[in-house]
């Protein structure tokens, strides 16, 4: 029964995405959720099928997690709640994402506010911090993410203490209008593309960007851009350096300038 208050405390319960699907009403996963395979799973669980707290380590195909988790599925996928943290331990990426070029991540993140696992309903705070990502070959260390997400709207900052990849980022991207608008400020002190295995040549770039634009489709644009103090330079030299320039790009009855 729906009813029924469990209070468990499991040495070792093994299951799959499907079991979990059938046996708690309203939960239903995004599909890549069975690539996770066998769940093996020890903690504990506490509370009812459709509101309950569980927290424990789950080992999957995949990766390794830990889980703390606030979950209440009562009013269906669209307004189900959830909270708490979730730590990943050498978590396969690529294979999650069939994406190659990304490799094992390590990660601790904290999930507040969230509601609904549809795209078109979902909403969460999202903030925590990237141990490591592999991508392309080079292992990513120390990056900071903190974030909105809701319908239509992104809001976050993203900042990285990686000796190759020193930079801070905040970004909104807003599609509530029939017109999106892209908000970008990054400050870029360092990012070494040939030892992040981007570039097959030695090339450095820092500098910092304010963009802010309103487009459909980024054939046509509106708003403006400011860029400052931005350097390519190699081992030897400067290569090519701005030291400010602004940008603007308005719509003047059918005409853009």
């Amino acid at each position: 029964s729906d009813n029924a208050i469990i209070n468990l405390a499991i040495h070792e319960l093994k299951t799959n995405v499907k079991f979990l699907e059938k046996a708690i009403p309203g939960l239903v996963l995004p599909p890549n959720f069975s690539k996770l395979g066998d769940l093996s799973f020890k903690g504990k669980f506490d509370g009812f099928f459709t509101d309950f707290v569980t927290y424990g380590t789950v080992n999957t195909n995949l990766g390794d997690l830990d889980l703390d988790v606030r979950m209440n599925l009562q009013n269906g996928k669209e307004k189900a709640s959830y909270s708490g943290g979730i730590k990943m331990f050498g978590f396969d990426l690529g294979a999650w994402t069939d994406n190659k070029k990304f490799g094992k991540l390590s990660s601790n993140f904290q999930v507040r506010n969230g509601i609904g696992f549809t795209a078109e309903k979902a909403e969460a705070d999202l903030g925590g911090e990237v141990l490591s990502i592999n991508y392309n070959g080079y292992t990513y260390k120390n990056i900071i993410l903190n974030g909105v997400f809701k319908k239509n709207i992104i809001d976050g900052t993203v900042s990285g203490s990686d000796p190759n990849a020193d930079f801070y980022f905040k970004g909104r991207v807003d599609f509530a209008n029939e017109t999106p608008t892209y908000n970008f400020l990054s400050d870029i002190k360092n990012i070494d593309l040939f030892k992040l295995n981007l570039t097959s040549k030695p090339l450095n770039v820092s500098g910092n960007l304010d963009i802010n634009l309103q487009t459909k489709n980024f054939k046509t644009l509106i708003g403006t851009s400011q860029i400052r103090k931005l350097k390519f330079s190699n081992n030897e030299k400067v290569l090519f350096f701005i030291d400010s320039i602004s940008l603007r790009a308005q719509q003047n009855g059918n005409n853009k300038i």
